[in-house]
């Protein structure tokens, strides 16, 4: 019987207690990333109060390409994410996460 936890964990908790393969924590982080970067699209597109058609003619791209985007679909290159960003005006700021033991995690932004 599995043991009944008294206090909820986070998704990173459980992937570290449970997914043993470092190559699959690779795709996890890879998709979590992916959602990340798709919740900040969707946010400055209904935050400037565009469409995805606006978006797509305001970048050069196309609807469907934007849809991509906001569903995680892409795998996004750092050029990419310049331009994008460049088009919109907006800054790109990018955070590692630097594990230094156990219990300390130093936040590096560029």
């Amino acid at each position: 019987m599995e043991k009944v936890r008294k206090n909820p964990i986070s998704i990173d908790e459980w992937i570290e207690e449970n997914i043993e393969d470092d190559e699959e924590r690779l795709k996890i982080e890879k998709i979590k990333t992916f959602s990340k970067i798709a919740s900040e699209i969707i946010k400055y597109r209904i935050d400037h109060n565009l469409s995805q058609a606006d978006l797509a003619k305001k970048l050069g791209v196309s609807q469907n390409q934007v849809s991509k985007w906001e569903r995680g679909m892409n795998d996004f290159k750092i050029g990419t994410l310049v331009e994008i960003c460049k088009k919109l005006g907006i800054d790109l700021k990018v955070s590692f996460g630097i594990i230094k033991d156990e219990d300390e995690k130093e936040d590096i932004q560029v």
